[in-house]
């Protein structure tokens, strides 16, 4: 396995270069103190604060997209050009600060009529050549002046969103309907989504229509677009409850993995994603999931020695993890959106993970030289997205899957309830994901008396996983109500 880690410190001067090209979402900005305009301009910048890491409906912002959000705190300090001030409000002070890329901060006091708000103002006389787009602006606080701006709702509406990652019908209704309730009421709407507390009348979940999330994911997906960031729609496979995810079209997703990871963390993830496609995925018992225990085993956390990084010239020592790291990987990865665990504790990837690692599963896992053999990574015949969950054709030897949330539209669609490859009856007793495991007594027993099936055939190395595909543990037999190749089905 071949893993790219980016230098940090190359990381944040690529990503303070790209300020400039912050996802624009604009419109007219005002700046009013006690009701009187102290600023009013149509051309203005949104410059990050000090906060990198922070807490937005109380989820951790991932890694993955903080650098977007770079340029997008939730305080949001607005920037005007001088000539958009009303410099007869405005005392320059002794007052200064200093930033690492923009250079050396002066101050103003805003004075008008009896009230002084000190150094409430400032700007970089001389920006460093990173924040030259912010020359010649000036910056308020926005707890000390009223700040709003035209499309703002449109912005508040991207910061939720980037924040989570994905948002399901029920969060982005509950997202506009803190945004509208904020316009509504006349306050500043990325105030009040953060401080959440409004004084008025409330707008409901239920009073936003789908009409009104499509039109704020359409905006927020031509803001994203020059970022090579796609908004795209999926289901999930168990709940089918529509989600829209915020996948990076271009990058490597482990290369984004590597900017929140370390490299023995790194090799860890990927041998448990190797667990879960290649040992616990076979062609009698498509799994797809592993358990807190196999995650945990000494055969995944422990390193692999030298390993190739970044290219077959750039060696490193694969050391392993401790079960106390490998436990806050996953959780983090739960954290972060990549993993969701069942009820029963099977870790699998969730549908933005499927949606953004689609085309590095099916070339790490599947073999386009052998499309008449058996895959790791199949589709479901009716919405054609990846199925780790879902049922499958009773013969063996057949392709055909299909998620559970997708059968009744499909089968009323259809004549008959065979198979449309092999024309074998469905008999919806052959199952994909940890129902091959949950579903009957015998897989129970055989659960308890190995203690979960751990260890049994889990890779140590992390080469070529089509070669460590040959040398795990044979895989195990059919279920007995398992079609043969041979048989003739039921």
């Amino acid at each position: 396995m071949q893993i790219k880690k980016l230098n940090l410190e190359a990381r944040k001067a690529r990503y303070a270069n790209e300020n400039t090209d912050m996802p624009a979402i604009k419109g007219k900005a005002t700046a009013t103190v006690s009701g009187r305009t102290i600023a009013e301009t149509d051309s203005w910048e949104v410059v990050e604060g000090n906060v990198y890491g922070m807490l937005i409906f109380g989820v951790v912002v991932s890694t993955i997209v903080s650098f977007l959000l770079h340029w997008m705190l939730w305080v949001d300090i607005l920037i005007w050009g001088e000539r958009s001030v009303n410099q007869s409000m405005l005392a320059k002070t002794d007052h200064s600060t200093h930033c690492p890329w923009k250079g050396d901060a002066s101050y103003y006091t805003i004075n008008l009529d009896k009230t002084e708000l000190k150094n409430a103002a400032w700007y970089y006389p001389d920006p460093k050549e990173k924040a030259m787009n912010i020359k010649d602006h000036v910056a308020f606080y926005k707890n000390l002046v009223e700040v709003k701006a035209e499309a703002e709702d449109n912005r508040a509406f991207l910061q939720g969103f980037m924040a989570r990652g994905t948002l399901t019908i029920e969060e982005a209704k509950s997202l506009l309907a803190h945004i509208f309730t904020a316009q509504e009421n006349g306050k500043s709407i990325l105030r009040a989504i953060w401080n959440y507390r409004i004084d008025g009348r409330v707008t409901s979940s239920d009073e936003v229509s789908h009409e009104d999330i499509m039109s704020y994911i359409s905006a927020a997906a031509d803001a994203l677009s020059p970022f090579d960031y796609e908004i795209r729609s999926t289901k999930h496979q168990i709940s089918n409850e529509q989600i829209w995810a915020l996948v990076n079209s271009t990058s490597d997703p482990l290369t984004q993995l590597a900017t929140a990871f370390s490299t023995e963390e790194m090799f860890y993830i990927k041998r448990v994603l190797d667990a879960m496609f290649e040992t616990f995925n076979t062609k009698g018992r498509e799994v797809m999931a592993i358990t807190s225990q196999q995650a945990i085993h000494s055969s995944l956390i422990k390193g692999a020695g030298r390993q190739s990084m970044g290219g077959d010239d750039l060696q490193t020592v694969d050391n392993g993890v401790t079960r106390e790291a490998a436990e806050r990987v996953l959780a983090n990865l739960v954290a972060q959106g990549w993993f969701e665990r069942s009820r029963k504790g099977y870790y699998s990837l969730t549908p933005r993970a499927l949606l953004e690692l689609r085309g590095w599963l099916l070339e790490m896992y599947n073999d386009p030289d052998e499309p008449e053999e058996w895959q790791p990574i199949k589709n479901c015949e009716a919405c054609k997205g990846i199925i780790t969950v879902g049922e499958r054709c009773p013969r063996r030897d057949c392709s055909v899957r299909l998620h559970g949330t997708c059968q009744t539209a499909y089968w009323n669609s259809r004549r008959n309830k065979k198979c449309p490859k092999c024309e074998t009856e469905w008999d919806g007793r052959h199952f994909v994901g940890e129902r091959v495991i949950t579903q009957t007594e015998d897989n129970l027993r055989e659960k308890r008396k190995s203690g979960a099936g751990v260890g049994v055939g889990v890779g140590v190395g992390v080469g070529s996983s089509r070669k460590r595909r040959a040398e795990t543990e044979p895989e195990p037999e059919e279920d007995e109500a398992e079609v043969n190749e041979n048989d003739d089905p039921e």
